[in-house]
């Protein structure tokens, strides 16, 4: 049996929705249209996501989504129906999870639906930046334009995201080589050397002492030490998962000395990038602003973000409330101001995200550039520290069997 939500019209035109059981889909449809039901949506439960391990749910890759609006954009373009065009995108899918959304799209649009609406019920696919641009170009009949805007998007989105990725996958991959080698020393060469100096009775070097130490505390605790380790590792990434933990570690990159300047310049590119793009297809300033809110996934640029939305309702120019946070520089208030008075706000927007854009790639170049030799001089410092450790009690019993 599978799960199936679902969304009907009753004979008296009355919507109703729920879930139910059935055997597959054509089943599931019988059961709905007996009494004279026409069904607006059906939708296997496990449509969008498929569960996996523990309950995780397999998504749908950023790939995917850029390659159904790339391939609907150039169909569209080319003066191909909509419903067409939908229907060669669903034939060039390989991904499975994306091709059942795509084929529950289709049933909507035969069922009355537009393609913005139907979009909107797989918002966790769909984000609300993309249907309203989609729901602006079938305002405006230019949904190829619309759909060329949002491919943008995802590309810049996508590549800023490759940039930072880099970063922390380099100091993963440093860090796991200190980490490798430091127990791999621990655990198959002080054991050995230990027992040598503690035969021979020696003075033994502080960073000697401090080895072994480490290392018969490793070979005390073989079954606790690993299992605390995973615990811990679990415990810190289930809290960072959380929305307290998510909140917590935006408030630590906008302030963490290191790494402040590429949080706080990804985080407003990726918010006038948002904001232009919906000025450009002809989304109001309100409404651009929250979508803005909704699409942020920084937590701390969230509540900032509804104090703008206030302050221009309540009449305020959006340079004048950009003006009253610290986190906005001058450039961009002065920037905005100039795109108000213009009327030229989207392209404003536009030109400051660039130059916010350009300054994350500066700080990721410097920061990779300081990172760089940093993590080589910490793993040449724990080589030579290991080195010492091992060396120098042999060349002092090497000296001792001499005299």
């Amino acid at each position: 049996m599978a799960q199936f939500s679902y969304e009907i019209r009753d004979s008296k035109g009355a919507r109703l929705s729920g879930e139910m059981k059935a055997l597959d889909e054509h089943a599931a449809l019988n059961e709905l249209t007996r009494n004279g039901s026409v069904v607006v949506k059906l939708l296997e439960v496990s449509t969008s996501s498929s569960s996996g391990v523990f309950g995780l749910s397999k998504k749908i890759s950023v790939d995917s989504i850029l390659t159904f609006f790339g391939q609907f954009t150039f169909l569209v373009r080319s003066g191909m129906p909509l419903f067409q065009s939908l229907e060669m995108v669903i034939a060039q899918t390989d991904d499975q999870v994306m091709q059942k959304v795509l084929i529950q799209i289709r049933q909507d649009l035969t069922n009355g639906s537009s393609l913005s609406e139907a979009m909107k019920r797989h918002h966790e696919i769909f984000k609300d930046l993309y249907i309203s641009m989609v729901v602006v170009g079938e305002g405006s009949g230019k949904l190829d334009q619309a759909f060329e805007r949002i491919v943008d998007v995802i590309e810049d989105e996508r590549a800023l995201k490759q940039k930072i990725s880099k970063i922390v996958n380099y100091v993963i991959f440093m860090l796991s080589i200190a980490f490798v080698v430091m127990s791999g020393v621990l655990i198959f060469v002080f054991p050995k050397f230990s027992a040598i100096f503690t035969k021979v009775g020696m003075d033994l070097p502080i960073t000697t002492e401090i080895m072994i130490t480490l290392s018969e505390f490793i070979f005390s605790h073989k079954i606790s030490l690993p299992l605390s380790m995973c615990l811990i590792i679990v415990s810190i990434v289930l809290f960072f998962r959380s929305e307290t933990g998510r909140e917590t570690l935006d408030k630590l990159k906008f302030n963490f000395p290191v790494v402040k300047d590429i949080a706080i310049n990804a985080s407003l590119a990726e918010f006038t990038r948002t904001f232009s793009s919906l000025l450009a297809t002809g989304v109001s300033v309100l409404d651009a602003l929250e979508i803005c809110r909704e699409s942020t996934s920084n937590r701390v640029l969230k509540p900032i973000i509804t104090r703008l939305i206030k302050d221009v309702r309540e009449g305020s120019s959006i340079s004048e409330s950009l003006s009253g946070n610290d986190l906005f520089p001058p450039v961009m208030i002065q920037l905005t101001a100039a795109g108000e008075n213009s009327g030229e706000l989207d392209k404003m927007m536009d030109n400051i995200h660039l130059y916010f854009k350009q300054r994350v790639e500066d700080s990721v170049s410097r920061f990779t550039a300081t990172m760089e030799p940093a993590m080589l001089v910490i793993l040449g410092g724990l080589v030579l520290i290991m080195a010492m450790s091992i060396f120098l009690p042999m060349f002092n019993l090497a000296g001792a069997i001499r005299k």
